[in-house]
């Protein structure tokens, strides 16, 4: 542990920390809440981020995973850091207990909001899930009306059939209904074909922006579908679907066919 300590300053100890869990369990939760108010900012990390429930390309620990709010003090003293390194860190842990238990997230978020705009933001990223899959608690901290919807919306898909490598243009058009400025989040989400047969989505952020009464908006887009390492292209059948507000609107499909 004292090696970890002093390893993590000057590179990364988040992925070594995980064995220790495995094999030291409680030692080490306690050892990573004492880190959490260390003087140097790269250990306070190391207590965040060592102990995410889903940290990427780290250990699974079940233990963690199924009882994310273990480290809800570590996060306590953390959320307000002086160090953005380690607030960002918080606000992943918090995205990650988000996805398995989101009322969690949402009592810890609820009544931290307007100390700072940097904290204002810490939170919004902690989340940034729950907003992108539309949780109306979410999206009200922001004030975002769930109820609003535009006016003429359509959705121009300025090609039908893309090939893996090449990219969609496409363009939103749609008014504002109300006699008073709103607060709009704008987003689109593409249903990728996997190759069982059926569809993962994934939600694209277009923008957040306040749109005038009776304003008229058009909004156009290109989506790049380069292949990636994250991601396997399968031709056929896709759809993409504009989001506002938390409310899915409006679907079109295109082909995706082979470069």
């Amino acid at each position: 542990m004292r090696v970890l300590e002093k390893t993590t300053v000057f590179s990364s100890a988040e992925f070594a920390i995980r064995f220790y869990y495995q094999n030291y369990f409680e030692k080490t939760l306690k050892q990573m809440e004492k880190w959490s108010k260390h003087n140097d900012a790269f250990v306070r990390r190391l207590a965040s981020e060592g102990s995410r429930p889903l940290l990427p390309w780290g250990i699974g620990i079940p233990a963690i995973k199924n009882k994310p709010e273990i480290h809800i003090k570590i996060l306590e003293n953390l959320w307000n850091d002086e160090n953005e390194i380690v607030r960002r860190s918080v606000s992943n842990h918090l995205n990650d207990i988000s996805k398995i238990q989101p009322e969690l997230v949402i009592k810890f978020c609820e009544s931290r909001f307007g100390v700072s705009s940097d904290l204002d933001k810490s939170l919004k990223h902690a989340l940034r899930g729950l907003l992108k899959k539309g949780n109306e608690v979410a999206l009200s901290f922001f004030d975002y009306d769930t109820n609003w919807k535009p006016k003429n919306l359509k959705l121009d898909l300025k090609k039908k059939k893309v090939k893996i490598g090449e990219s969609l243009p496409f363009q939103i058009r749609f008014g504002n209904p109300t006699n008073k400025k709103t607060k709009i989040r704008i987003e689109y989400k593409i249903g990728f074909l996997l190759a069982n047969g059926k569809y993962g989505t994934k939600v694209f952020q277009l923008g957040e922006r306040m749109v005038d009464p009776k304003e008229e908006i058009t909004i156009n887009k290109i989506h790049p579908f380069r292949p990636i390492t994250t991601r396997v292209f399968y031709p056929g059948t896709q759809n993409i679907s504009i989001v506002m507000n938390g409310n899915e609107l409006i679907q079109s499909e295109f082909e995706l066919v082979k470069g």
